[in-house]
Order: structure tokens, then C-alpha cells, then sequence
């Protein structure tokens, strides 16, 4: 390569003295056929510029000449030393992963466990090999990985990377069956008891089992209250452990994981609003399902101030009240009607104490407490006719409170009749006496449950 660049460039060089040596050559032939100048200047001969001129030439051609042939034998001095080196090689064997992703494992084998995970194009110097040399060993996070050498690329003197004896992979634990838990199971221990839809009386009821009705118990709340459990039918929810045959046994049943979000409580017309020892002002549909507390509480004050809803009729005409009669020792009932201006009158009076007086939505009824029999019973009354009736009989418990629904066809009221304990009951007025004696209880649960307000 070298003998070529010389030859090209004294190509050049000839080429350009060969040009040179033309243009002088036609500068004298031109100056010979001119005629002969007017001037005085005396006439210098052609042999005088030309001699310079080609001296200055000669010696320039010698100059590249001679720079010509010292980069030829320099280029070709270093071609020589360039073959005469070997090839370099890496001092130490190296891998770079092939693969979108490879795990690297604590041993030379997918037996042993996975400690990390390398990238595509990653590159990592080799510190050992298996004995087949299909494994190879590196630094990996401080401390030493595996990979296979199927998806890496290995560069270097893999013959000089020591052969590295481990040991062999653990031995996997044998997965042992576990003991299937023996099914719990509980009867219904009260008369009636309520199925809802998470672990309180806050959760909508979902359905009612009778007393003996066999479940089988699969979870428990945190507090050992509330199960959840599968009914006789089939379907799923949660009881009241209190009212079950469970007793001590609920702390073997597992722990729920997941309980079901509280429902918000939304306050309409035909919801009952009630006192309670849970704390508060609790609230509930007319079936006592869905009870919760009331965060609004002045919904509640607001139906039971006087004038509003519980002692006025709802075109506001007809209201009633309770006031002391002669003397201070006896209470009785009065009305006012607003219509015609007539003010209050006494409806219902005698030497017992009558009060806690309701106007039915219409203004004809009024229902009211009286301690005549001895104890407190809820009596019904006309406003107009003075005609009576008798709504509850107890033997010694008592019934107060009472509020009517916003159609007036029922009566809520609170009594601790059967419990021993308040809770809000249900009655139909219209019904014959007979089948008042009994009145639903819509409460139905361990708390004490009083003053209830329907609200209109």
C-alpha cells in the first residue's frame, strides 16, 4: 500500500514539473514572435528569467519528492510494527445476558433459589463455573450468583475460571395437607332471631330464623358478638351470637378477615328515630331493620317540640297536650281546636294521671298513657266524641310513648314487656282488642330502646 501512495504522488510531482516546464516553454515562443518594443529598456535575455524560474521549480519538486518518500516509509514502517503485534485479548472472562430477562439463582441449577433478576445487555465479569461449564458464577449484590450460560454471551479466557464446588440444592419441604377444621355448628336459642347483612344491628335485616333452626357458624367478629353463618336455606349473614347455642365455643371460630362496610343512614318519613344505651339517638326502618345511629339528632328533637308533628294534626288545626288538673294530683289530656278558635279543653280527666298524649295525622284520634289499671297502658280516645279504648294490658310492665306512623294506621311505643328491658314496639290500633294484647317487637336486641319519634 505503501509503494502505491509513492507512486501516486510522484505521479503527481512529474505531472506538475511536465506542466511547469510547458508554460515556460509557450512564454518564450510568445515573447519571439512579438515585434520589437518601442521602449528604451534595454532587452534582457529569455535565458535570464527562465533560469530562476526553473531552479525555484526543480528545487520544490525535490522538496515533495523527498516528503513524499518519508510518509511512504513511515506508513509502511508502521504497517509492519501493526502485523508484527498480536491480537488483545481480555484479561479476565466476562458475560453479558442475551435475554429480555434472566433470574439469578444461589447455585449452579433451577433447583437452587432465586436471589435476584438481570437485565438484557447487562454485563458481568466471571468468578467461577460448574463443573460442565454451563453455569457461571459472579458478584451479584455482594454476594455470589448463578446463571446459565444458555442466555449469556461469554468473552474471555473462560479456560483459566476456576471450577467452583458448592453444595447441592435443599431439599424442598413436602407440602403436608392441612387438617381439614371440623364444621361448627349452633342452633337458634330465642324465639325469633334476625339475620343481617354484617355483624350488628346497624346492617340491614336480611331474614328471620325460628327458634331450633340448626346454622353452621363460619366466622366471628373481633368482639365474639356477631357470627356469620350459613342458615338452613342455604344463604349467608350474620346473627347475634347471644342468641345462639354457641356459648364459649364462639372463640373457636376463625376471625373474619373482611367485614362489611357500615351503611350510611339516610333519614325519610316512615323511619322510626329512638333513644338508646348504645349511645345517642339511633334510627331504624318500620320493620326494625337498618338500625343506626343518627347523626342529625335535631330531626329528631325538632318532631317531639310542642306544636310539632307528635302533638298537632298535619293541616296544624287540632292540637293536644297533658296538663295538671285541680290540685296538682292528677293529669289530664286537652285539645285545641284551632279551626275555630274554640282553645283547650279537657278531652280526657279523672283522678288518675293521664299523659304523653299523640294526635292521629288527621286530627280525630289521640292516643295517650294513663296509669288507671294500675300500671302504664296506652289508651285510645276521640276527640270529639269522648269515646274510649283500650290498646295494651300488662300485669305489671308498662307501655309509654307512644307515636303514630305517618299514614296513622300504626303505633310505636317503648315497653319492657317480655325482655324485662325497653324496646320499641308495634301495635294496630284498629284491630279488635283481642289481638292487641301481643304486639309486634321491632327492636328485638340486647340494648334498651325508648322514646320513639315516626317520623312524618
Amino acid at each position: 500500500m505503501a509503494t502505491k501512495r509513492i507512486a501516486s504522488m510522484s505521479s503527481v510531482v512529474i505531472a506538475s514539473l511536465t506542466l511547469l516546464v510547458a508554460v515556460l516553454g509557450a512564454g518564450a515562443c510568445s515573447s519571439a514572435a512579438q515585434p520589437t518594443p518601442t521602449s528604451t529598456r534595454p532587452l534582457v535575455p529569455v535565458t535570464e528569467e527562465i533560469a530562476p524560474a526553473l531552479t525555484q521549480a526543480a528545487a520544490l519538486a525535490a522538496q515533495t519528492v523527498a516528503k513524499v518518500t518519508e510518509a511512504a516509509v513511515r506508513s509502511t514502517a508502521e504497517a509492519a510494527t501493526r502485523a508484527a503485534q498480536p491480537t488483545a485479548t481480555p484479561a479476565f472472562a466476562e458475560f453479558v445476558v442475551t435475554s429480555g430477562a434472566l433470574n439469578v439463582r444461589s447455585g449452579p441449577g433451577t433447583a437452587y433459589p432465586q436471589i435476584g433478576q438481570i437485565r438484557r445487555g447487562e454485563t458481568y465479569r466471571i468468578t467461577g463455573q460448574n463443573k460442565t461449564a454451563d453455569w457461571w458464577q459472579f458478584s451479584y449484590d455482594g454476594k455470589e450468583g448463578w446463571v446459565t450460560g444458555d442466555l449469556v454471551s461469554v468473552t474471555g479466557p473462560t479456560q483459566e475460571v476456576a471450577v467452583v464446588e458448592v453444595s447441592p440444592p435443599p431439599t424442598p419441604k413436602p407440602q403436608i395437607a392441612a387438617t381439614p377444621r371440623p364444621a361448627i355448628t349452633a342452633r337458634v336459642a330465642a324465639d325469633t332471631l334476625n339475620v343481617r347483612s354484617g355483624p350488628g344491628t346497624i346492617y340491614p335485616k336480611q331474614a328471620e330464623l325460628r327458634r331450633g333452626d340448626r346454622l353452621t357458624v363460619l366466622e366471628r367478629d373481633a368482639d365474639e358478638k356477631w357470627l356469620r353463618v350459613r342458615t338452613p336455606d342455604g344463604n349467608e349473614g350474620w346473627v347475634s351470637a347471644e342468641f345462639t347455642d354457641l356459648g364459649s365455643a364462639v372463640s373457636d371460630v376463625p376471625l373474619a378477615i373482611v367485614i362489611p362496610p357500615t351503611p350510611k343512614v339516610v333519614a325519610r318519613p316512615g323511619m322510626i328515630a329512638f333513644k338508646s344505651s348504645r349511645g345517642g339517638i339511633w334510627i331504624m326502618n318500620a320493620d326494625g331493620s337498618n338500625q343506626q345511629p343518627l347523626a342529625n339528632t335535631s330531626i329528631y328533637y325538632n318532631a317531639l317540640r310542642q306544636g310539632g308533628p307528635e302533638y298537632c294534626a298535619r293541616n296544624g288545626l287540632y292540637c293536644v297536650k297533658a296538663d295538671w288538673g285541680d290540685g296538682c294530683s292528677n293529669m289530664d289530656i286537652y285539645v285545641e281546636d284551632r279551626e275555630y278558635s274554640t282553645g283547650w279543653h279537657k278531652i280526657v280527666s279523672n283522678s288518675n294521671v293521664d299523659w304523653d298524649p299523640r294526635i292521629h295525622p288527621e286530627g280525630w284520634w289521640v292516643v295517650f298513657v294513663t296509669n288507671r289499671n294500675g300500671n302504664d297502658e296506652l289508651f285510645l280516645i276521640n276527640r270529639q266524641a269522648g269515646e274510649e279504648r283500650r290498646l295494651t294490658v300488662n300485669n305489671w310492665e308498662w307501655d309509654k310513648h307512644p307515636t303514630w306512623s305517618p299514614d296513622g294506621k300504626l303505633i310505636a311505643f317503648f315497653s319492657n314487656r317480655v325482655t324485662g328491658r325497653r324496646q320499641i314496639w308495634i301495635l294496630d290500633p284498629w284491630l279488635p282488642f283481642k289481638e292487641n294484647v301481643n304486639p309486634h317487637n321491632i327492636s328485638n336486641n340486647r340494648y334498651v330502646d325508648y322514646e320513639p319519634v315516626w317520623l312524618k
